[in-house]
């Protein structure tokens, strides 16, 4: 059994199949294609347990792969500044979900913070093939939610339940699917998103080429702004020392912050290594050592 995680970083899942870098799948049991009803079902116990044990205010996400079961899980603490984790097939990312190569290398990219006595969360698609889904089917690029909450991506199924209240499910009735909470979404976007308003800003990025500038309104803002090289990103950086998805710059109510996405060569303030910081005005912030990001913001 996977023991429980206990911080906001990696929870290394798949270890236990390695072997000489090698994942292998033999030795979990393989199940039919099944619904989220009876996968939840399946594993509500052990989820339960680890959301009754841990009492800091937080988020557990479980993921439970459509044919091989449950595979991992990552808990993020909560505080009064965000705490960020990335989910995909990179070795880099929080939790790494290398068993199903339709997952992206970097997938998912949840925001975790305190609310009042509560705890609010969001997900952002990180503008992948195979996108994210709610648990109805709709297709979203971003979701955000404060109670439990059940995603889809690839052929994974995220089980996404706050820690530090009660369990919100009954464990030990006979219908424990019935007694889970409704899914209840405060605010979406769709994956069909497109921003008309006016600019707030700029963003740019400086390379040993010259300097790229793009412009931003807030609900783009708001909806995350992917940077990296990968063409998909809605800032496009063509290095080869930065990651296809590399950070994301996302608009909360406190201001503007940057995310690194499970990246390579990091997110970095002059020396220190960054997973999420406040971004001001005339920032400088580094994608690994060729690239410079910042923000000027409109007056």
């Amino acid at each position: 059994m996977i023991e429980a995680t206990r911080c906001a970083r990696v929870q290394r899942s798949v270890a236990p199949l390695r072997q000489d870098g090698v994942t292998r799948v033999g030795s979990i049991r393989t199940l039919l294609r099944t619904s989220p009803r009876q996968a939840f079902c399946d594993k509500q116990r052990m989820m339960a347990s680890a959301v009754i044990e841990e009492r800091r205010p937080g988020l557990f996400v479980f993921a439970a792969h459509l044919q091989y079961g449950h595979v991992a899980r990552l808990w993020l603490e909560a505080s009064a500044q965000p705490r960020a984790g990335t989910i995909g097939r990179h070795q880099a990312v929080d939790l790494a979900l290398p068993l199903d190569d339709a997952l992206s290398l970097r997938h998912l990219l949840f925001v975790v913070r305190k609310a009042g006595q509560g705890v609010q969360f969001q997900a952002i698609d990180l503008e992948t093939c195979n996108g994210m889904q709610l648990e109805s089917g709709q297709a979203v690029r971003l979701v955000e939610a404060s109670g439990p909450l059940i995603l889809c991506a690839s052929d994974f199924l995220f089980f996404c339940f706050p820690t530090g209240q009660p369990l919100p499910w009954d464990r030990d009735c006979l219908d424990p699917w019935g007694s889970l909470r409704p899914r209840l979404v405060t605010r979406q976007v769709g994956s069909d998103f497109e921003c008309t308003e006016p600019m707030a800003g700029w963003v740019t990025t400086q390379t040993k080429r010259g300097e790229g500038v793009v412009s931003f309104g807030n609900s783009a803002l708001r909806a995350g702004v992917l940077i990296g090289r990968a063409e998909r990103c809605d800032v496009v950086v063509p290095v080869n020392s930065v990651s296809r998805v590399h950070a994301v710059l996302i608009l909360l109510d406190d201001g503007l912050w940057v995310l690194d996405a499970g990246s390579t060569n990091g997110t970095w303030r002059l020396d220190e290594e960054l997973k999420i910081a406040r971004v001001g005005e005339g920032d400088r912030l580094g994608l690994g050592s060729e690239v410079f990001l910042g923000w000027r913001g409109a007056h």
